[in-house]
């Protein structure tokens, strides 16, 4: 039995130093990797990642859903009363925002932005409340904004919150050329499936199914990388597909 074990541990050991080799990773992970169980840690921290699947962040997330700890927003009122620096009066936006309290963020968050305009996290949460409290059209300089600056940020949430805003203020074609540029401006899927899906809600499925598999055909032609990180998004593509 510990023979068999360390049979394929060491079968384990190759395979992901193979896969750190072939994807040219740093030469501490190769390094990691020959030390006991760093195999097991090279496994869950990059080699799953990288094809969608992050197990430690599924972990928090599901942490945080079962056992949630509300925020203490007197508390964090009364640290930024007494420092009220710009992290604690954004730790006070944010608060105020996990409590519900849109209004009351909205202005702090606005203040922050308008003294660090490339931190694009707070521009994001500005744009949310702005979302949130009805005032779409005021939320949509700052979505612009952020995808100027990068638009893949956040696995492009700015990207798909902007079309999905210019959708709510009856403006499709806007959404249609943001999805289009973005689609054909990165090797990704996502952008391709949000406008595919776009396009199918606005009656056109032929050029749906049209970009859908344009977007496949690229992705099978992409470098192994690219391919391991949009595994799961080619499986939606495909669903996607086969329902126009």
């Amino acid at each position: 039995m510990h023979l068999l074990f360390a049979a394929a541990q060491t079968v384990f050991s190759l395979w992901m130093l193979i896969d750190a080799i072939r994807n040219q990773r740093a030469m501490v992970w190769r390094l990691a990797i020959l030390v006991p169980f760093g195999e097991f840690a090279y496994f869950l921290a990059v080699y799953l990642p990288d094809r969608g699947i992050d197990p430690m962040r599924d972990i928090r997330k599901l942490g945080r859903s079962v056992v949630h700890i509300p925020v203490n927003v007197a508390e964090v009122e009364s640290i930024a009363r007494e420092a009220p620096s710009p992290e604690n009066r954004l730790k006070l936006a944010e608060a105020y925002r996990e409590d519900g309290q849109h209004d009351q963020a909205l202005p702090l968050f606005d203040e922050y932005v308008d003294r660090h305009p490339l931190d694009i996290a707070p521009r994001f949460a500005l744009a949310n409340c702005l979302l949130l409290l009805d005032r779409a059209d005021e939320a949509v300089p700052h979505l612009e904004r952020i995808v100027e600056l990068d638009r893949a940020w956040s696995d492009f949430s700015a990207t798909f919150e902007l079309a999905r805003t210019y959708n709510m203020l009856d403006r499709p074609a806007d959404a249609e050329a943001l999805l289009t540029r973005i689609a054909k401006g990165s090797q990704r899927l996502a952008p391709t499936i949000e406008l595919a899906s776009h396009l199918a809600n606005v009656g056109d499925r032929t050029a749906a199914a049209i970009e859908l598999r344009r977007a496949l055909q690229t992705y099978k032609r992409s470098p192994d990388f690219i391919r391991q990180q949009d595994y799961y998004q080619a499986k939606r593509a495909r669903k996607l597909l086969k329902t126009l």
